[in-house]
């Protein structure tokens, strides 16, 4: 499911009008503090990040032995929090924290760059050009939802009632201690 979201999520990007592929050959490799100046390792970060914390809160849902995961108050706590400062970092206007995470809303292939990656792609003929439009980075979120929810569904609607059935045709044949 993360693999398909994370690739349609780059086939968005790469249909968008105002993207220009990463010039990776200009790139240095010991500047590897340039290399997340572009819109693949925006994309690539929003997907990741909200699959390890939307994994961390579907693995608790709970089942058999586990209590409901809205009994975990902390857990869902911290997801929000993380998946607030996720929402924040991609809807909003360029800022210093974009800036600090690198969001691509920032104008790195823009004229005057400061990047030296996209100053030498602009040496070598290629255009400034746009950051993220807001109407591409909503688009993201589409699929950072439509992710969130098909993996909670498969958690909660296949891999949980599908456990239970096991666990009744093949019941445990550990010894039971009472405490």
């Amino acid at each position: 499911i993360n693999i398909a979201f994370t690739v349609g999520a780059l086939f968005h990007m790469a249909a968008s009008p105002d993207y220009v592929r990463w010039p990776a050959k200009n790139a240095v490799g010991a500047a590897w503090w340039t290399m997340g100046d572009n819109w693949e390792s925006t994309v690539l970060f929003f997907m990741t990040f909200t699959q390890f914390i939307t994994s961390g809160l579907v693995f608790s849902f709970g089942a058999g032995f586990n209590r409901t995961i809205f009994r975990n108050w902390l857990l869902c706590l911290v997801w929000g929090g993380l998946f607030a400062l996720t929402l924040f970092l991609l809807l909003s206007a360029p800022n210093a924290a974009t800036f600090v995470f690198h969001v691509a809303s920032q104008r790195y292939n823009g004229p005057q760059t400061d990047s030296p990656v996209w100053m030498a792609y602009q040496k070598a003929g290629g255009s400034p050009s746009n950051g993220m439009s807001l109407s591409f980075r909503v688009g993201l979120l589409g699929f950072i939802l439509g992710n969130v929810a098909a993996v909670a569904i498969y958690q909660a609607g296949i891999v949980g009632p599908l456990g239970n059935a096991a666990r009744r045709l093949r019941p445990s044949k550990r010894p039971r201690f009472r405490l």
